[in-house]
C-alpha cells in the first residue's frame, strides 16, 4: 500500500494531554531524542481553527495520490480483468465459451470498477480517521494535542512508545 501513498509522511501519531506544558514537554522529548524533527511535529491547541491543516498538510501529495492509486490500481484491475476472462473462455463454463466478447467486456469491467473503488477506499485514508477524531473532540474538551508525522511505521511505533507515559490518549494510523 505505501506505494500507492505520496505523502512523504504516510504515518500519524497523536497524544492528547490536559495541559499546554505537558504537551509540550512532549514535543521537547520527541524532537531532544531524535525520535523526529521539529518541523513534523504540530501543537494543536484547545478550539484550534487549524487543525485540519496539522493533521494533513500535504494537500498536494494527497492529490499526488488520488490520481496515482487511481491509475494504477485501474491499469491493475483492468489486466486482471482481461487474464482472468482469457482463462475462463479457455478453461471456464460453457457460458464463458460461448461468449467470448462479453467474456472479455464483463470481465475486464468488473475488475477494473472493483480496483477503482479500493483505489478510492485507500485514497480516503480511513488509518487517519481515528487519529483525526480524538485530536479534534480533545481540542473541543479544552485539551491539547501534539500531532507528529512519522516517516515510516518503524518510527510511529517509536514515538507511540515516548508518548505513552505521559500522555493521556495516544493514537495512530494503521
Amino acid at each position: 500500500m505505501s506505494r500507492l501513498i505520496k505523502e512523504k509522511s504516510d504515518n500519524l501519531v497523536a497524544a492528547t494531554f490536559e495541559d499546554e506544558a505537558h504537551s509540550k514537554i512532549a514535543v521537547d522529548i520527541l524532537v531532544k531524542e531524535g525520535l523526529i524533527s521539529r518541523d513534523k511535529v504540530d501543537l494543536v491547541t484547545p478550539n484550534d481553527n487549524g487543525t485540519d491543516k496539522k493533521l494533513e498538510p500535504e494537500s498536494r501529495a494527497i492529490k499526488k495520490t488520488l490520481w496515482f492509486s487511481h491509475i494504477n490500481m485501474g491499469a491493475y484491475g483492468f489486466v486482471f480483468g482481461f487474464i482472468a476472462s482469457l482463462l475462463l473462455i479457455m478453461f471456464g463454463p460453457t457460458a464463458t465459451q460461448a461468449s467470448p466478447l462479453f467474456t472479455v467486456i464483463a470481465m475486464t469491467l468488473v475488475c477494473t470498477l472493483a480496483s477503482l473503488m479500493l483505489a478510492g477506499a485507500l485514497s480516503l485514508r480511513p488509518d487517519h480517521d481515528p487519529v483525526a477524531y480524538n485530536v479534534k473532540h480533545a481540542a473541543s474538551a479544552g485539551r491539547w494535542s501534539v500531532v507528529a508525522h512519522a516517516n515510516n511505521r518503524q518510527q510511529a511505533k517509536e514515538i507511540t512508545q515516548a508518548l505513552k507515559p505521559t500522555a493521556k490518549i495516544v493514537t495512530s494510523s494503521w
